[in-house]
């Protein structure tokens, strides 16, 4: 009602209780207001906009200023508030671009959001009896320099000082409890800060940006400093923390290269959370009262150079050390039970470990790439070696696992070049896939009586592996196991060894001879494929199955003997074996599949001597030295070109009841006399 008034000069009378909102809104006439003792209540946006108002007095009864009362009243330079004013209401002075200084009434309990944002105070000092800030309420007064915070205030709201980029100075009362998100966040100017004794919780960001602030003291009551808190305070130098810190939030510290002193190792923390010490610290001891080191606690952290970690401690958490390229010694305390996934994975100057006799999980590559670890001493209690746990330790020369280790997962050692001797411990039953697979040192393997399994690529591309020594509990050697281990001269299989997988030996170039056990029932899939020093096979009497290029290209291999139950031999199975000279094969046989022994340039006789059986395409074909085949049988099928390009072949025996022969059977036996 009053935006037209033309008075520069206003007093409202002793018979107005209340001025109702947007009164005076946008009166660019008015230059001073007097409020009378009548008035209690200031409604919202009563003055909002009066631009050119300078003074006001606010009468002695007034109990709200609602919000945006007098919000961008950009000439107003001062404001008493009187004392029976209890609540400051949403913006109330918010964008008075020139009111320097407030002065709050003994009575005033809560300033809400945003009231003074984006004016020129100076100094504020918070009455007695204000119990709440809310968020906002001075952020962006870049002229604040000092602020004085009253007993009663519990709570602070967040961004409530942010970007007051000229504070310098900051009291805390006694009752403040939090100090929220933000809440002093890019104060540039701030230099040092004591948190007052009843503060309990520091919020995430709550400083952060404060490029200045050099000195930080906590008060004894604060207990949790949560993450990002202290964040880019570059200047930050020294830090006092009281006794009840329990939890220092992740990354709280981050971006605070310059802290010298250790104050924060000293503390009775019951947890070290993500990334919280990013600081040139050199040297840190984890005191006695800290249970957890958080995950991420010092991830990538290039000054720490060494870590003690203390008796308390019980959980080293994910990534809590990762990336520490200059961390070369780390003692781990004698109550850790777990080294969590990545731990200290990337600390590439780490060169010893003693893990202590209370672990019992090294966990998922918890020490991988710690290209310069050369010593690595196990606990008894250790129960398993993660997947990848020591991957890429490439200075590592040998280990020892403890009395406890009953697995080693997948590529827990792999890519480990350097590692020359393994002992396993008695109690070890699982070697996963990949476990130490291109481990280029290893010479010599063990394996105790209790390992059941040898996983996928186990031993793969262990080039100086020469000798290995099969536990008697294994029942199965899986694909690839010893693949590629091109040193490899002699395995001794134990006797309850039944399965032999695809690959497991295959391209082992130095093999010479293999024995096989008892029970060995099924020989997989190109298993020895390419053993070219391989001369001699003997099977066992319960071997069944050959599978399929089983023996192919072992261009050395001369002798083959088979045993009593041998049914099936697959196809390509002992193709190209230039140097066999001689088969005999039981009675047990029920299929010679396609190619089995083609291109055995050097074979001269066969002799197959069973009930039923099937000689399948191609067999024999491309045998050049074949000379003499003879076949004793009840029931047989030769298939086309199961003797072609057969050269030499002179002398074919067939007594069978009944027989079939496909067409094409001795096609290109040039030398046949008689079948």
């Amino acid at each position: 009602m009053g935006q037209n008034l033309t008075t520069e000069n206003i007093t409202i009378d002793d018979n107005i209780e209340s001025i109702e909102p947007h009164a005076f809104e946008h009166n660019y006439n008015m230059k001073s207001v007097v409020i009378g003792p009548s008035v209690k209540k200031i409604g919202e946006f009563a003055f909002d906009g009066c631009s050119n108002l300078e003074s006001v007095t606010i009468g002695p009864n007034v109990h709200i200023i609602d919000m945006h009362a007098f919000s961008h009243c950009t000439s107003l330079k001062s404001i008493i508030i009187g004392d029976n004013v209890k609540e400051i209401g949403y913006s109330a002075f918010s964008h008075c671009d020139a009111l320097e200084n407030v002065t709050f009434g003994s009575n005033l309990k809560i300033i809400r959001h945003a009231a003074f944002r984006n004016t020129s105070l100076q100094n504020i000092t918070i009455g007695p009896n204000i119990e709440i800030i809310e968020s906002n309420v001075f952020d962006n007064c870049k002229s604040l320099k000092c602020v004085t915070i009253g007993d009663n205030v519990k709570k602070i709201g967040f961004n409530a000082f942010y970007g007051c980029t000229s504070l310098e100075n900051v009291t805390f009362g006694n009752s403040l409890e939090l100090i929220n998100y933000h809440t002093f966040g890019d104060c540039t100017s701030l230099k040092s800060i004591t948190i007052g004794p009843g503060v309990k919780t520091i919020n995430g960001r709550a400083f952060e940006n404060c490029i200045s602030l050099q000195s930080v003291t906590f008060g004894d009551s604060v207990q949790t400093i949560n993450d990002f808190a202290f964040i880019n305070c570059t200047s930050l130098e020294n830090i006092i923390i009281g006794p009840n810190v329990q939890k220092i939030g992740s990354l709280a510290f981050n971006g605070c290269p310059s802290i010298q002193n250790d104050s924060l190792m000293e503390q009775k923390l019951t947890k070290l959370s993500d990334q919280t010490f990013i600081k040139s610290v050199e040297n840190i001891t984890i005191e006695d009262g800290i249970e957890t080191i958080e995950s991420n606690a010092f991830k990538s952290n290039i000054s720490i150079k060494s870590v003690v970690i203390g008796s308390s401690v019980k959980t080293i958490k994910s990534n809590a050390f990762s990336g520490c390229i200059c961390l070369k010694s780390v003692i781990i305390g004698p109550n850790v039970q777990t080294i969590d996934m990545n731990a200290f994975s990337g600390c590439t100057s780490l060169k010893s470990i003693i893990i202590g006799d209370n672990v019992e999980i090294i966990d998922q590559n918890a020490f991988a790439f710690c290209v310069s670890l050369k010593d690595v001493v196990i606990g008894s209690k250790v129960r398993i070696i993660g997947h990848g746990a020591f991957n890429n330790c490439k200075a590592l020369s040998s280990i020892t696992f403890g009395p406890s280790v009953k697995t080693i997962e997948p590529n827990a050692f792999q890519d480990c070049l350097a590692l020359s001797s393994v002992t396993f411990g008695p109690n070890v039953q699982t070697i996963d896939y990949n476990a130490f697979k291109g481990c280029k040192s290893l010479s010599s393997i063990t394996f105790g009586d209790n390992v059941k399994t040898i996983g996928c690529h186990a031993f793969k591309d262990c080039t100086s592996l020469q000798t290995v020594t099969i536990g008697s509990s294994i029942k199965t050697i899986r694909s690839h196991a010893f693949s590629g281990c091109i040193s490899l001269e002699s395995v001794t299989f134990g006797d309850s060894i039944e399965t032999i997988k695809a690959n497991a030996f295959s391209w082992c170039i130095a093999l010479s001879s293999v024995t096989f056990g008892p029970n060995v029932k099924t020989i997989g899939e190109y298993a020895f494929n390419d053993c070219k020093a391989l001369s001699s096979v003997t099977f066992g009497p319960n071997v069944k199955t050959i599978g399929p290029h089983a023996f192919s290209d072992c261009i050395a291999l001369s002798s083959v003997t088979f045993g009593p139950n041998i049914k099936t031999i697959g196809e390509y199975a002992f193709q190209n074996c230039k140097s066999l000279q001689s088969i005999t094969i039981g009675n047990s046989i029920k299929m010679i599949d396609d190619y089995a022994f083609s291109d055995c340039t050097s074979l001269q006789n066969v002799s197959i001597n069973c009930e039923d059986h099937k000689i399948s395409s191609n067999a024999f074909s491309g045998c050049t030295s074949l000379q003499n085949v003879s076949i004793n049988c009840e029931d047989h099928k030769i298939s086309s070109n199961a003797f072609s390009g057969c050269t030499s072949l002179q002398n074919v025996s067939i007594n069978c009841e009944d027989h079939k022969i496909s067409s094409n059977t001795f096609s290109d036996c040039t030398s046949l006399q008689s079948n």
